[in-house]
């Protein structure tokens, strides 16, 4: 299966939310709070405008898709904020997992915070991507965290 990564596009919105709900779906259960996983998923509604999906994944953020046979597969989103990088969106679809594709989005948005001289990435790790994350390189910063009903693990990499 070839896998292509590029920059997303104002025509794929709608399918980077496709993609982030149903991956939300299957693995964010035990990480929130029934309240928050139902706001999650109105927040990244695909039947949400294209204008607002717009501005929460694309305007001025760094974003890439995957695509596997012409279709979107996995999404990556980040922003530089401060001289530092910050992972704000990494999901693929369930039944795309292990094969690679988060590697993949995760080397791009890399790649793009160092060519925007960024020294540290960071990122909020769910329980279930955290193996994911520190295979990658990334580290703990403290402890299991809760903000508005989401546990998380803070984590940051040099780069």
């Amino acid at each position: 299966m070839k896998i292509l990564i590029r920059k997303a596009k104002r025509r794929d919105v709608k399918k980077i939310a496709e993609v982030i709900t149903k991956s939300f779906l299957e693995t964010a259960r035990r990480d929130c709070t029934k309240k928050k996983f139902e706001d999650y998923l109105g927040t990244h509604s695909p039947k949400k405008s294209e204008e607002e999906l717009f501005d929460l994944y694309l305007r001025g953020a760094i974003c890439f898709v995957a695509e596997a046979n012409g279709e979107i597969v996995g999404i990556g989103n980040g922003v530089v904020e401060n001289g530092r990088g910050r992972v704000s969106l990494l999901f693929v679809l369930p039944e795309y997992f292990r094969k690679g594709i988060g590697r993949k989005l995760m080397k791009r948005l890399e790649e793009d915070f160092i060519r925007n001289n960024v020294r540290y990435s960071y990122l909020r790790s769910s329980s279930l991507a955290l193996a994911f994350y520190q295979d990658f390189g990334y580290k703990k910063t403290s402890g299991m965290k809760k903000s508005f009903g989401i546990k998380y693990y803070p984590m940051k990499k040099v780069l």
